[in-house]
């Protein structure tokens, strides 16, 4: 594509925003997008996103003010147990888990190893986010929550800094488990329902909290369970601040795909009745077209869900890259945004409900974006450098091992550190950028280590071993 004809055609179409001419790959935000109050001004209009594409994720921020998006990559430091990026792969969220009053940190559930898993806090001060670790578990695999954890205030504290997630047993029994944060770590989880015969599977994407018993608290969990012949059942857990209720079935249809929607599910204030209980999801039909289908509360449950938006690819282009947002600074979660990739060109839209139907989406941002094929081709569009090049032989060592650090034009320096699997620091030194740094690791015992590098631009890790 002709790039100045793009960029006359963006001003053309009054795109409020044009990010850098280069090309990304922003496939890699598929199902890492959250929203959030990232700049602290008061209103959920940000949103923030892992991009995966690469083997060290990068983090990036749009950042709203009075309708006008930027995009942003802010200082994000990598947790020191984390090891691939895939790993993060549909398992982020936001909320206060710091309890600052602003919804502007992100956590992620990720596997650190076979069955060992770890939950990350990345702390937002001034858009620098730091990575604590809340929570570690052995014997948890972070993979069967895929697609399945939420954010919410779950134990009523006035903070949404609590998460719950559906842990699916080998597709025979389902179990729903709850941290509860204190604002500097998660308790161990509780486990909030059991349920037998439920494949937690069949709700991937389809997850959303809310509050759907108006109680003043988003601390409700909202599915639709997709059954192998189209029959589709939406299921709501209610809270009572420790456990979920046996969930009721509010709303249930035969030849309804609810695999149709996946991934672009989303809870608000549609219908701007004060509180977050309705559903609105981007359909697919079996022609491909698309169409915003609107889930309301009624006095049984939902209300068969009515068409408030036609629309032509929008539910493929977006593919699980859809948020609920409050763009107009309403306070009223009557929005939702979405990431549309298409051919060579990665576009923010806007859906605002007005009188029971949404208008026309507003585009708010648009740039320059590999297409499907492109990244098939090239791989990772978004490559960590200092990733790709750093050097770490022999690898498994005896304890004598060599690194090697690339250089680079703006550090100098870089801190080489190394964490046993507990999370405890076992090794530190300071090192220059394009040398080669021996290292003398026999005093440690056998076992998997981690090797971090950090400099004042980047930083990464890498498994050692050492046998």
């Amino acid at each position: 594509m002709d790039i100045k004809r793009l960029f006359t055609a963006l001003l053309v179409s009054g795109i409020f925003s044009f990010s850098a001419i280069s090309q990304s790959n922003y496939f890699g935000v598929t199902g890492n997008m959250v929203s959030g109050d990232f700049d602290n001004d008061g209103f959920i209009d940000d949103i923030a996103a892992f991009n995966t594409a690469s083997e060290s994720p990068t983090l990036t921020l749009w950042i709203s003010n009075q309708g006008f998006i930027n995009e942003e990559h802010p200082n994000c430091l990598l947790p020191f147990d984390f090891l691939s990026s895939k790993s993060l792969q549909s398992k982020i969220v936001s909320g206060d888990f710091d309890n600052d009053g602003f919804v502007d940190d992100i956590a992620s559930i990720y596997e650190v190893g076979l069955n060992n898993t770890s939950i990350t806090v990345w702390i937002n001060n001034d858009k620098t986010f730091k990575a604590t670790r809340f929570w570690y578990g052995p014997d948890f695999d972070a993979n069967q929550t895929s697609k399945t954890i939420v954010s919410g205030d779950f134990d009523n504290d006035g903070f949404k800094d609590d998460i719950a997630a559906f842990y699916n047993y080998e597709q025979k029994q389902t179990k729903v488990y709850v941290w509860k944060s204190n604002g500097e770590k998660f308790a161990w989880p509780g486990t909030w329902w059991i349920g037998n015969d439920f494949n937690a599977t069949k709700i991937q994407g389809t997850i959303v909290a809310g509050d759907f018993d108006h109680d003043g608290f988003e601390d409700d969990i909202a599915s639709l369970y997709n059954y192998d012949d189209d029959f589709c059942r939406a299921f709501v857990w209610i809270s009572n601040k420790n456990k979920f209720n046996w969930p009721y079935t509010w709303f249930e249809q035969e030849n309804f795909a609810a695999k149709n929607l996946s991934g672009n599910v989303v809870a608000g204030d549609f219908n701007k009745n004060g509180f977050n209980d309705n559903i609105a999801a981007l359909y697919k039909d079996n022609e491909n077209n698309s169409s915003v289908l609107v889930f309301e509360k009624g006095k049984k449950g939902f209300n068969e869900p009515e068409i408030w938006w036609y629309g032509n690819n929008e539910a493929i282009t977006t593919n699980s890259r859809l948020v609920s947002i409050d763009i107009n600074e309403n306070n009223k979660f009557d929005q939702f945004a979405g990431m549309l990739i298409e051919n060579e060109t990665a576009t923010i839209q806007n859906w605002t409900a007005t009188n029971r139907q949404f208008t026309l989406p507003e585009n708010l941002w648009q740039t320059i974006a590999l297409s499907v094929e492109d990244c098939e081709k090239e791989g990772s569009c978004l490559p960590n450098e200092l990733f790709r090049e750093l050097t770490v032989y022999p690898n498994p060592s005896e304890g004598e091992l060599t690194v090697q650090i690339p250089y680079t034009e703006t550090d100098e320096l870089a801190n080489i550190v190394i964490y046993n699997t507990l999370g405890s620091k076992v090794f530190e030194m300071q090192a220059k950028h394009g040398f080669e740094i021996p290292l003398n690791l026999t005093h440690l015992d056998k076992g998997t280590y981690l090797l971090q590098i950090i400099s004042k631009e980047n930083n990464t890790n890498k498994k050692i071993i050492i046998k």
